[in-house]
């Protein structure tokens, strides 16, 4: 009946006409016959089309189940549009996201559809294609969000044709309407009836709940079709029953949860009426089978049944192989029925919508994620989900298996099985059943279920309803399952011992919280991380007990606590006043920054803070405030002089205070040696206005120092005001006190060694991030920054998410950025640098000073973890880290010796800082505001630093020579989003957060298609109207286009004669020359696919390919005929043309399938160079290289002439001389063969037009030398795999290319698609690294005969439906779509634990002026021992210090090998297994050649303890530290009178190196003396 019919409006249109007078809506006593229903549909659409909704349109529905309802929805596809229904039972929540992600036109409410559909206005229709969609339908997502699937007409109306070919529904019947509108099933419903003539009656709203409403209805309203979820059918049996069974109904159909084989039996036994299983998806068009019931043996579910006539199921392994019968797989559905894809979810798209290796070419299958088995009749039985396996105490359980074993009990009519996880986190069966008269109990479900099921498959807790939870789709309701409950000690008793006492008494305390019960949570009640440290201080303080901060998390109520307590050793003492040695040691906080500042010089560790003070201030009394907080804070008044190369504390008498207004307060380095560590100024800005200023080292104050210090500083000028000092209550402690006890606290640290070492090992020492430039400068690094903001809400959802998990607002910070470093491109191993405060003592709560130590915090994103499961991840390993967080990290990095680089910071380039809450003093007479200052050095690549307060404020600070500013904006935004969205939504998973930013272009657009050709087609046009145009030149030889026409004709007969039909391929074997490309044309005229065999391949190479390729017959020659006419073989540009070989991951060799539309749209219409009948081609390229069909079809198809290389590879002589001869004017050629030929022929490329190279990275100082030479030529940079032949993207390269990190392979063809994504198929951000996939006109059939790894990299297109292709290849996208080639995904490697890029050090090196040619590669000669090698033809002198210049350390080669040539394959690419292995032009280990070479050998191994050094030898790799730098620099001083600094050892870490820095370095300084003590003025 509807076979004929394509769209939804066109299928009703045609009952309306057949009786438009019949009744079509019921609906309250109401109503509507077809012809009105027309009518009022028809002026509705007129209206939604005057508001400009049409095709590919949204149309969201917010009306109740009515008849407006059914006159909206199809007012709507009337229009052109989609309809999207938004079901008023759906929560608030869910109806936004379903707008958000489907963005609608227009949203119609019942008002709307009332006015706009009565009056006189007039009629609309338009014709939507049958792929248009029709409806928008959500459905639940695994992240909680609902996913929009999107059916086009042609699949829902295919879907009608099928179960209307089982109903047969006519005029005569009627159908109840009861599904919500929001459940796909209720689109058959709706559209069904009214495409039958039939009447549709609309159950009320909320009616499709209450079995005793449908049993009335039914029999009132004589329904004769009804359907159901198959949980309602034996309730509604119950109803109907109680009158009988007779009645009006003939047909049932279930769907949308398994039926039970006893739910089926009794509605067989009580009715005498169809019952219909089907089973389908969403995504499917509503569904695939259509089984009418019949008597089933078991106790389990019913059968699904066969697919219907438009769709196909596949029962398929994890390896997507067909499942034997009996056997159970996941089942895939295909056909004409599924949806475009999911609305706004690419990637999930591409995972269920995935390319069917068992059709033709572009076609889908969806993976269901259900299990299923055939049965040897042919049906297929349900199996449960996928997702729905779990593993209790390690055996794999189907719930749905233990449901149907509980829904078997005699007295049980309804069941569910679900997993709960304990208290104690163990995980334990639930069963909940529903009683079919009088309910069993609990022990009697269980008995029964362990008579049939294994003693791990019987549920633990058996929970009795009155009914299972629906959603409001009908289907199970599992969040609203109840948990079992059990009986359990109740909550907040007394305390019981001392300690319960105590720990009660201190929740009290530190929480302002009482009275307190021994099971009330600390968190609950409102703790968090800093109420925890208090918590603990207190506790150490009060009980004399340690009690790690990390158990205040794990044993957060009084009784759990005093339980640690029990076991916990007694609180280790603190700081307690001691004498001082003459020259005290450094703190190890001290120590790092003054070692940095002594490397740096710089002001990157300068402290700056401002206050703007508004009111009348005593400039006086502030001065003398100043000097009273110096003088109560010795580190404010510490210099660091050293003493044998030892720096030491020098506690200055209280120095007087000058209040500066010098404009370089905060930019000025300190001198540590001879200047104490802070300086202030003061602006005047106004009247009463003013900005007071201070500065401070790092090494004298830290982030907890700031409250203190202000606080200190109000409380002085308070005093002073009146004249008097202030009578501040002494400090328990000095800083010198906390320097000696912390030092003999770590005098023991092997415990707090031996965890880092196994917590760090195998981290990657460097993380790949957004950058902009990979090259970090030495010395001063400038720093920008951004400000970060979310707003009161957010703050307040992240710090309760923390609340819920137990963890703090800084672990939450923490897994926010390690996801979005992760998603940017760091991998799944991500460490981010942290602080710890170091005040666990409470008497250095008041103290100001530098206490913190930076700790590796390292994040393991694996296995696609939402951002709770990450939030766990690291709230456990957090606790860890803090329990050993006192290793300073100078001894951490010492003892791990990574690998060192000026400008790198080590073992972590990012650092995550969440500040205290800022507190504004109280100056008498004084507003105070705090004014934010910075400082523009960089003391990492990137530092995110928040600080809370009303919402959550920060800033990134950036390094500028690796990010550019809108990088780092951009950044900042994503951090932002990120928040949003896990505060928003915990439980997505960190892949599923969308990065982009607004505006942001998530695919390089694709330039509409054009009308496809055949190859042969458009030659033979060309002949026809240039018949006497030179076609080929080959030696003596050429051929005009009529000749060629007619030779290939007569060969093309004859093949077919032989045979040869439309898809076969057949193989061509001869030398390059005119025969062969008669032949190539002639297989193309008789419908087959041509594959080149290359003469020279050995012959198992070539046993190999014509198996693969399942060759017909050879073509070996060619012989001598014309005939006028191709033989009538019907080709279309979809059939294929040829087989390009390309090489396999597993050594067998792939036939790439490619089609004559791809060659044509790729070579015809496109603009990357001219096209035109003038040109004159070289084709040189080996002949089964993808190039040949480039060189050749590329002159053939534009009437221009081809000039033939004789022989099978290029040969650059050769080349030259064509050139000259022919005039040739259009060249391709290899990246490796064009700067050969630039070096040995640097004149050949004189009078070309047009050049084009690929197949490699582009070397930028070749072609600077080709666009200098030649300025006029058209330089292209083309790029494309095999699979979407020759050239997906092209460049136009300019001299300025030539500057950048690597010359770019440009932006997409005309036809063609590219889309950057990341491992989970989203977009990337502009500028982030990717995986490159790629789409359109070129994309090829597939891999020949191959159909696994044709569906492994030939994958579903979420971007616009069809395939893409997985290039395996890595790259990065500009905001305007051109593109960059990073490497191949599985090129990348590690030395000593950075990651290298080998295609950036040869551009570097490459820019020599004596290289004229040059090759990086990784090299493992020796196990383990991983070097980059750099391979030259040129000179080699001095590009050592040439790389050193422009690369950090870790990418300047071990080795530079100097070659005559480079090695190249057939193809004209690198050799590189003939590059040879670095001999004795390695220079390496050599002795020393000077007396300044020989003194710093001896001084190295006296510093280093080793026996001797050679001048080649790294000081770093050979165990160099921070401390042992500042021995050799002192020893160099003293012996050899030259003053180096650390940053010198850190430029030139070798002997060598030093040396040369010795002839330039200035005098050593005098040696320190002992002074005596005095004043100093700031």
């Amino acid at each position: 009946m509807l076979d004929d019919l394509q769209t939804l409006p066109s299928a009703v249109d045609r009952a309306v006409r057949s009786a438009p007078d019949a009744p079509a809506v019921e609906c309250d006593g109401v109503v509507l016959t077809y012809a009105e229903l027309d009518a009022r549909a028809g002026r509705l659409a007129r209206v939604l089309a005057d508001k400009g909704v049409g095709p590919e349109d949204v149309v969201a529905v917010a009306v109740p189940r009515s008849a407006e309802l059914v006159v909206a929805l199809l007012a709507i596809v009337r229009a052109g549009a989609a309809y999207l229904p938004l079901d008023p039972d759906y929560p608030a929540e869910r109806t936004a996201h379903m707008v958000d992600v489907a963005r609608p036109a227009l949203t119609l409410g019942l008002t709307d559809v009332a006015e706009w559909s009565q009056g006189a206005g007039g009629q609309h229709a338009v014709s939507p294609s049958p792929d248009h969609p029709a409806y928008v339908m959500f459905t639940s997502g695994t992240t909680n969000k609902p996913k929009g699937v999107v059916i086009t007409h042609r699949g829902i109306l295919q879907r009608m044709a099928d179960v209307q070919a089982h109903y047969g529904l006519g005029p005569d019947d009627r159908v109840l309407q009861k599904t919500p509108s929001g459940f796909d099933p209720s689109v058959v419903e709706v559209f069904l009836t009214l495409a039958a003539g039939a009447t549709l009656v609309m159950a009320r709203p909320g009616g499709h709940r209450d079995p005793a409403y449908l049993a009335r209805t039914v029999r009132a309203e004589r329904i004769t079709m009804i359907r159901f979820v198959a949980s309602m059918i034996p309730l509604f049996l119950d109803e109907y029953l109680r009158h009988g069974a007779d009645g009006p109904l003939r047909l049932v159909a279930s769907e949308g949860e398994g039926l039970p084989i006893a739910v089926a039996d009794r509605f067989r036994e009580s009715l005498d009426v169809v019952l219909y299983n089907e089973y389908g998806p969403t995504e499917v068009s509503v569904g695939v089978t259509c089984l009418p019931c019949r008597e089933v043996e078991g106790s389990g579910l019913m059968p699904i049944g066969r697919p219907t006539s438009g769709a196909g199921i596949r029962v398929l392994d994890a390896e997507l192989r067909p499942v034997p019968v009996g056997e159970v797989g996941e089942l895939y559905l295909t056909g004409v029925q599924l949806a475009r894809g999911y609305l706004g979810r690419p990637g999930e798209t591409s995972v269920r919508f995935v390319a069917d290796p068992f059709g033709a070419p572009g076609e889908r299958m969806y993976r269901t994620g259900d299990l299923g088995r055939l049965r040897p009749d042919g049906d297929l039985e349900f199996a449960g989900r996928t997702d729905d396996q779990v593993k209790i105490r390690g055996f794999r359980i189907e719930p749905a298996e233990v449901a149907g074993v509980v829904a078997a009990h005699p007295r049980v009519g309804q069941a569910a099985v679900t997993v709960l996880t304990t208290p104690a986190g163990e995980k334990s069966l639930v069963a909940y059943a529903v009683a079919d008269g009088p309910a069993p109990t609990e022990a009697e479900v269980r008995e029964h279920c362990s008579s049939i099921l294994p003693g791990y498959m019987v549920p633990g807790d058996v929970v009795f309803l009155d009914a299972l939870p629906l959603t409001p789709n009908g289907k199970l309701d599992r969040r609203a399952l109840p948990v079992p409950v059990r009986e359990r000690v109740a909550l907040g008793g007394p305390p019981r011992t001392p300690a319960e006492d105590a720990v009660c008494a201190l929740f009290a305390e530190v929480l302002g919280v009482s009275p307190i019960g021994v099971d009330d949570d600390f968190f609950a009640l409102g703790g968090h991380s800093l109420a925890a440290a208090r918590l603990v201080g207190r506790l150490r303080a009060v009980t004399g007990i340690e009690v790690p901060a990390p158990a205040v998390f794990e044993a957060s109520t009084p009784a759990l606590l005093a339980s640690v307590m029990a076991t916990a050793g007694a609180a280790r003492s603190g700081p307690v006043p001691v004498a001082q040695p003459e020259r005290p040691a450094l703190s190890a906080a001290q120590r790092r920054m003054w070692f940095v500042q002594q490397s740096e010089r710089g002001p990157a560790y300068n402290v700056p803070m401002a206050m703007r003070l508004r009111g009348p201030l005593d400039v006086p009394a502030l001065t003398w405030a100043l000097a009273d907080v110096v003088a109560r804070h010795e580190p404010l008044r510490t210099i660091f002089p050293t003493f044998e190369d030892e720096p030491f504390q020098e506690v200055l008498d209280a120095p007087s205070i000058r209040l500066s207004t010098a404009d370089d307060l905060v930019s000025r380095p300190f001198d540590l040696e001879t200047e104490i560590p802070i300086r202030a100024g003061l602006l005047v800005e106004g009247d009463d206005e003013h900005l007071l200023v201070l500065v401070v080292h790092h090494i004298a104050v830290d982030g907890w120092s700031i409250t203190p210090l202000w606080r200190d500083l109000a409380q002085a000028y308070a005093a002073r005001l009146e004249g008097r000092a202030p009578d501040w209550a002494p400090l328990p402690v000095r800083y010198l006190d906390f320097t000696s006890w912390h030092r003999d606290l770590l005098s023991a640290d092997g415990d707090l060694l031996a965890f880092w070492t196994a917590e760090l090992a195998g981290m990657p020492e460097e993380i790949a991030l957004p950058a902009d430039r990979s090259v970090r400068s030495a010395g001063v690094r400038a720093a920008g920054e951004v400000g970060i903001s979310l707003d009161a809400a957010v703050h307040g959802a992240l710090v309760t998410l923390a609340r819920e998990s137990r963890a703090t607002l800084f672990m939450v910070l923490r897994a926010a950025l390690a996801g979005l470093l992760s998603r940017l491109g760091a991998g799944e191993d991500v460490p981010v640098g942290g602080i710890v405060a170091g005040r666990e003592d409470e008497s250095l709560t008041d103290l100001v000073g530098c206490f913190v130590n930076t700790v590796v915090l390292r994040t393991d994103l694996s296995g696609q973890p939402t951002f709770r499961e990450l939030l766990a991840r690291v709230r456990e390993q957090d606790g860890a880290v803090h329990l050993h967080g006192e290793l300073p990290f100078d001894r951490l990095v010492e003892e791990l010796q990574p690998a060192r680089a000026q400008g790198l910071h080590p073992l972590c380039q990012t650092l995550l800082v969440l500040q205290p809450p800022a507190t504004v003093p109280d100056f008498p007479g004084l507003s105070c505001a705090d004014v934010p200052l910075e400082v523009g050095a960089a003391k990492a690549d990137l530092v995110f630093d928040f600080t809370g307060g009303d919402g959550l404020r920060g800033t990134l600070k950036y390094a500028t020579d690796l990010f550019d500013a809108a990088t780092a904006q951009a950044m900042a935004g994503r951090m932002v989003r990120f928040l949003e969205a896990v505060a928003q939504a915990p439980d997505i998973r960190v892949s599923d957060v969308d990065l982009l930013l607004p505006g942001e272009r998530a695919v390089v657009a694709a330039a509409p298609t054009r009308v496809p050709a055949t190859l042969h087609g458009l030659i033979s046009q060309i002949a026809a109207r240039r018949p006497h145009a030179t076609a080929l030149i080959c030696g003596e030889s050429t051929v005009d286009y009529l000749g060629l026409e007619g030779r290939a004709n007569h060969l093309a007969h004859q093949l077919v004669a032989e045979g040869v039909r439309r898809g076969d391929v057949v193989g061509v074997r001869l030398e390059r020359g005119i025969p062969l490309v008669v032949a190539i044309l002639a297989v193309l005229k008789a419908g087959a696919a041509y594959t080149v065999l290359d003469v020279a391949f050995p012959a198992a190479r070539l046993e190999a390919v014509t198996a693969l390729a399942g060759v017909r017959t050879v073509i070996t020659t060619v012989p001598d005929g014309t005939a006028d006419t191709a033989p009538e073989v019907a080709v279309t540009p979809a059939d294929s043309a040829c087989v390009m070989f390309t090489s396999g991951s597993t050594g067998r060799p792939k036939g790439v399938l490619t089609s004559h539309g791809a060659l044509t749209g790729t070579l015809t219409g496109q603009d990357y160079v001219e096209f035109g009948a003038d040109e004159v081609w070289l084709q040189c390229s080996p002949v089964s290289w993808d190039a040949f069909a480039l060189e050749l079809f590329g002159a053939l198809l534009s009437g221009a002439a081809c000039v033939l290389q004789p022989g099978q590879s290029p040969e650059p002589e050769r080349i030259a001389e064509l050139i000259a001869a022919h005039g040739i004017t259009t060249v391709h050629v290899s990246a490796s063969l064009l700067n050969y030929m630039l070096d040995e022929h640097p004149d050949a490329f004189a009078g070309v037009r047009q050049l084009m190279t690929g197949g490699e990275a582009a070397s930028p100082a070749h072609v600077r030398t080709a666009l200098e030479r030649h300025p006029d030529l058209r330089l292209v940079n083309g790029y494309s795999p095999v699979e979407n032949t020759i050239f997906t993207l092209c460049h136009r390269i300019t001299v300025e290319d030539t500057g950048r990190r690597s010359v770019p392979v440009g932006r997409v063809l005309a036809g063609k698609q590219v889309h950057v994504l990341d491992r989970w198929l989203r977009p990337v951000p502009p500028g982030t690294p990717g995986e490159l996939y790629m789409a359109g006109d070129g994309l090829a059939h597939g891999y020949l005969g191959q159909g696994a790894a044709t569906a492994q990299r030939f994958v579903a297109n979420p971007f616009g439906g069809g395939r893409m292709y997985r290039t395996g290849d890595l790259a990065r996208q500009d905001a305007d779509g051109t593109v960059e080639f990073l490497g191949r995904a599985d090129d990348q490697v590690k030395i000593r634990g950075f990651r290298v890029e080998p295609g950036e050090v040869r551009a570097v090196l490459a820019a020599h002026p004596d290289v004229r040619q040059v090759e990086v590669v990784v090299r493992e000669d020796r196990p383990g021992d991983k070097r980059l090698v750099a391979y030259v033809v040129g000179g080699a002198r001095g590009l050592r210090d040439h790389a050193r210049a422009r690369l950090p350390e870790h990418l300047v080669p071990s080795a530079f090998v100097v070659l005559d040539a480079l090695p190249r394959t057939d193809t004209g690419k690198l050799d590189r297994r003939a590059l040879p292995a670095p001999d004795a032009v390695v220079v390496e280990g050599r002795a020393p050649r000077t007396a300044n070479e020989r003194a710093l050998c001896s001084l190295f191994a006296e510093v280093l303890g080793v026996p001797s050094v050679s001048i080649d030898d790294d000081f770093f790799r050979l165990g160099g530290h921070s401390l042992l730098v500042m021995r050799l620099l002192g020893r160099i001083r003293r012996e050899l009178h030259a003053e180096l600094s650390v940053a010198t050892v850190f430029d030139g870490p070798t002997v060598a190196d030093l040396a040369d820095r010795l002839v330039l370095a200035k005098k050593a300084r005098p040696a320190l003396r002992a002074r005596a003590s005095q004043k100093e003025t700031l």
